[in-house]
């Protein structure tokens, strides 16, 4: 019989339910498979941003603090789990991310002197497909994004480029929204810099 432990919040409403969860959230299991749904991400994504695999043992609260990693990116709104008890033993499990994206409204594009943007997203893409140009426009997504430009930046013969350049993103509306559907990302110099 598969065992579903739906596991919804960390804070609890009552005394009663914080000393029957509290054996639970320290509870070691042995992941067995990881299955991501519900996300326009691929999975391998999705795993790669939580920082687990299969055959990790972990209890709640190592899993609850990987998958904050995972909605810390910007890219997915909220992020939950399930495990279901493997037929085969007591302690493994198959673990369900159930996951929720922020809504990938803008397109961005790479403005940066003497870089080919093309070149840019053909590298982004090979370190992760979740690098695409239509992304949500999120702060945390902007700054992961950026941070990634900049790591393209020194790879590719700017080997200080982050201790004198940070890429930011100015970001506009095409329709006279509040929300942003373009963002282009820049370069500039940083403070006290030559």
């Amino acid at each position: 019989m598969a065992l579903i432990f739906a596991v919804l919040t960390l804070l609890f409403a009552s005394q009663e339910a914080k000393e029957g969860t509290a054996g639970d959230a320290q509870k070691t299991v042995k992941i067995k498979r990881i299955v991501v749904e519900g996300t326009r991400l691929p999975a391998l994504s999705v795993i790669h941003l939580a920082q687990i695999r299969a055959g990790d043992e972990v209890n709640f609260l190592k899993l609850h603090s990987a998958l904050q990693k995972v909605t810390q990116s910007g890219l997915i709104k909220s992020i939950d789990f399930e495990y279901e008890s493997a037929p085969d033993s007591e302690t493994d499990v198959i673990v369900h991310l159930k996951c929720v994206d922020e809504k990938p409204s803008a397109t961005a594009t790479i403005q940066i002197p003497k870089v080919n943007e093309g070149d840019v997203w053909m590298w982004l893409e090979q370190i992760d497909p979740l690098f695409t140009r239509e992304m949500p426009p999120t702060d945390a997504a902007i700054r992961l994004y950026a941070a990634w430009i900049g790591k393209y930046m020194e790879s590719h013969g700017e080997p200080n480029f982050q201790e004198n350049f940070a890429v930011i993103a100015d970001a506009a509306s095409s329709t006279g929204s509040m929300v942003p559907d373009r963002l282009i990302f820049k370069v500039t110099k940083r403070r006290g810099r030559k």
